[in-house]
């Protein structure tokens, strides 16, 4: 089991923190357990067809649970933002709820607090407590990883909303986020990891990277 990020809610630079895992990956608006996003999300409903027997949103779970197969026991997650629906106002309850839609989970998750997940901030150092595969809540974070192409540190801006100005914009960082689901254009150096915009999946750094280095040269300007 990972160690858990000790400063959730004071330290926003967890770059330490984040080096003892293999691989980094990034995901957001998975909305588990969450019935009416299939009416809001359209999409969504080719993943309800999955087992006839047992309900569409479950359906919906399992194949989000089946597309994080690829994650490995060392590797994070970082989740920006609106990870489950759940109404259950005790702890115990929650952590009952997050560690079902982090069971398939091999490797461990840091989640960015949505606009959904109130709970999850209320009740953060109990779930921190009770939720094995949870390492850490934030509401914002920033880390630096390394660029494989060139060998040099790039800072990443990690926030469920998308901002139009973002630290470090003009000193080449990388604003992720989630919240939009595909519906927001993005600038050069942003992009929206929710799984509507990845069928979805979650994505690797190495896809961030090749995302961006790809409208670098469509637009041919950084």
């Amino acid at each position: 089991m990972q160690s858990k990020y000790q400063d959730t809610y004071i330290q926003h630079n967890l770059t330490d923190y984040v080096c003892q895992f293999k691989n980094l990956y990034f995901t957001s608006d998975t909305h588990f357990f969450h019935t009416n996003v299939l009416n809001l999300i359209p999409s969504r409903l080719v993943w309800t067809n999955i087992n006839k027997f047992q309900a569409p949103v479950l359906n919906m779970n399992a194949q989000i649970q089946e597309n994080w197969k690829g994650i490995g026991e060392d590797d994070l997650l970082f989740h920006l933002g609106d990870i489950f629906l759940c109404r259950e106002k005790r702890s115990e309850g929650l952590a009952i709820a997050l560690n079902k839609a982090l069971e398939p989970l091999k490797g461990s998750v840091f989640i960015i607090l949505g606009n959904h997940d109130q709970r999850i901030a209320t009740h953060g150092t109990y779930l921190l407590e009770h939720v094995p595969k949870l390492v850490g809540i934030l509401d914002y974070a920033e880390i630096m990883v390394k660029n494989p192409e060139e060998n040099n540190d790039i800072p990443i801006i990690l926030s469920h909303y998308p901002m139009s100005q973002w630290n470090g914009k003009t000193r080449r960082s990388v604003m992720i986020h989630g919240h939009c689901h595909g519906n927001q254009e993005e600038q050069i150096t942003q992009i929206d990891v929710g799984i509507d915009n990845n069928n979805g999946f979650p994505y690797s750094l190495q896809e961030i990277f090749d995302i961006i280095l790809k409208k670098i040269m469509e637009k041919g300007e950084f």
